[in-house]
């Protein structure tokens, strides 16, 4: 994971039909798989679109995933198992319903030329739905703000009650018509937004809820409050609803 003096690859791809599997087989928690490129390198790249299992047996908890790099696209799935972490960490990153960085179907690599990275939310979505926790990080260091936008839907619709957890050291931008959602208390999700930066909810129609989860709910600093989220140029209040509307259930 870049610590020590292992040298670190520049370029790292996962194909389409590839399997890493690193749960456990009769009881205990599931493994620990990390997909790594230099996130210091403007030219590290980690393309993921194969699948990733890292679930627990018998009594044991899910494992630990990790894909990461300077640009980072991922169209594969994540099983880390039921209280398992999924951890995302870019410099950049934007969540949309159409990834750009996938690899074509005929095979091969894509080759991004920009620090933005897209994250399809289908994946996520998945990973939510299996009862993973996941995190989505970022660093503002060498070509990228830190900035998350979340540009597509979060729908967690089944499985155990999972998070999902993001962290930016710039912004967190919602914007307009988004929605992070679960669908009944039995699959509860909770959200957690932390950022150094702004957390700015782009205005929707009064009958959109931005969030409408069963979980918890926290927006603050990064780090679970370590830090404060500050306004900026752009957006000035440290945290940021207008006409939007948060919206936490009590969990049955």
């Amino acid at each position: 994971q870049g610590s020590g003096e292992l040298k670190q690859a520049t370029t790292v791809s996962m194909e389409s039909g590839a399997t890493i599997d690193a749960s456990a087989t009769k009881n205990g928690d599931g493994g620990t798989v990390v997909l790594w490129s230099d996130v210091g390198n403007t030219n590290g790249y980690t393309q993921m679109d194969g699948e990733i299992l890292a679930t627990g047996a018998g009594s044991g908890m899910g494992g630990k995933v990790e894909t990461s790099g300077h640009v980072l696209g991922v169209t594969g799935t994540v099983n880390a198992g039921k209280g398992g972490e999924w951890l995302l960490d870019p410099i950049d990153m934007t969540i949309t319903s159409d990834g750009t960085y996938s690899v074509d179907s005929s095979g091969g690599t894509a080759s991004p030329t920009t620090n933005g990275i897209t994250v399809l939310n289908t994946s996520i979505n998945t990973a939510l739905d299996n009862g993973n926790n996941v995190t989505l990080t970022t660093s503002g260091g060498t070509g990228g703000s830190g900035s998350i936008t979340v540009a597509a839907d979060i729908t967690k619709s089944s499985g155990a009650s999972s998070s999902l957890t993001l962290q930016a050291d710039g912004a967190i931008l919602v914007n307009a018509g988004i929605t992070i959602t679960d669908t009944s208390s039995n699959n509860a999700l909770s959200l957690n937004l932390q950022a150094t930066g702004p957390i700015h909810f782009a205005d929707n129609a009064s009958a959109t809820h931005s969030v409408n989860i069963h979980g918890d709910l926290y927006l603050g600093g990064k780090n679970g409050g370590a830090t404060y989220a500050t306004g900026n140029s752009t957006y000035r209040d440290g945290i940021y609803i207008g006409n939007s509307s948060l919206d936490r259930k009590s969990v049955v």
